[in-house]
């Protein structure tokens, strides 16, 4: 062996292979205990989670899924993950494609056009006041008409 190892290269050839790895989808039941008083009959429910608002719901990962493979087509074809197709084809496709995608993981996944505009609506809800934030801070704020004054000078 050399005396000085350190100094020595490893010039042996590399490969690499990148993979995703099968999707899941993962399932959270819950479930609000029910009881009854032995002594007067009263019943008690357990309470569910906050973010749980009915009996069948989708988790961000899934939203954020369908809200991207839906828009991403009217972004930057670059970037498109559908094919361009008319509004309702690129919902429809969707659908299908997270239909695919959750499906086959012993629970039936069945997401329609539907949900998908509500997702997109709530997240763009979510998302106005940070867009407005970056407006005003690419644009400057909004000149005040009502007063006469433009940019801050007086018309």
């Amino acid at each position: 062996m050399h005396r000085d190892a350190k100094s020595v290269k490893n010039t042996a050839p590399r490969t690499g292979r990148f993979d995703i790895p099968p999707v899941q989808i993962e399932t959270t039941d819950h479930i609000a205990l029910q009881v009854r008083c032995s002594q007067c009959g009263h019943m008690t429910q357990g309470e569910f989670p906050s973010q749980v608002h009915s009996s069948v719901q989708y988790g961000n990962g899934v939203i954020a899924l369908g809200v991207y493979a839906t828009m991403a087509p009217r972004r930057a074809t670059l970037y498109q993950l559908l094919p361009m197709a008319p509004k309702r084809a690129t919902f429809e496709r969707t659908c299908e494609m997270l239909g695919d995608l959750f499906g086959r993981s012993g629970r039936v996944v069945s997401i329609g056009g539907g949900t998908l505009v509500n997702w997109i609506s709530g997240c763009a809800a979510r998302l106005a006041r940070t867009q407005e934030l970056i407006k005003l801070a690419i644009h400057g704020p909004a000149p005040c008409i009502s007063k006469g004054h433009f940019a801050g000078a007086m018309a």
